[in-house]
């Protein structure tokens, strides 16, 4: 269940929208080892770091994360408390939707 739960948080994090602060290959770095602290230890934990890398770099290339959104999760003390983190995402994503759609 933890690992979907990350899964779920990082492909959130790799569609977000657009926002300030530009994301590093440090700061994807900082993120997903808080999270995979977060999932405790497992095997398969190497295979899907660097997937998760990956993934954050290719959306930090395409400005569709912010340093505010990987912040959020870092200070998570908990896969629950990164709930709103994905929340506020999921939120700026419908919104720019919805501008989309009007456009």
């Amino acid at each position: 269940m933890r690992r979907i739960r990350c899964a779920v948080l990082i492909s959130v994090l790799s569609a977000a929208a657009c926002g300030d602060g530009k994301v590093t290959t440090a700061d994807c770095e900082k993120m997903v080892d808080h999270v995979l602290e977060l999932m405790g230890p497992s095997e398969e934990n190497a295979k899907f770091r660097e997937r998760a890398l990956q993934e954050c770099s290719d959306a930090a290339k395409e400005g569709e994360i912010t340093k505010a959104d990987l912040d959020c999760i870092i200070k998570a003390t908990s896969l629950e408390a990164t709930r709103p983190c994905e929340e506020a995402i999921r939120r700026r994503q419908r919104e720019k939707r919805r501008g989309e759609d009007l456009s």
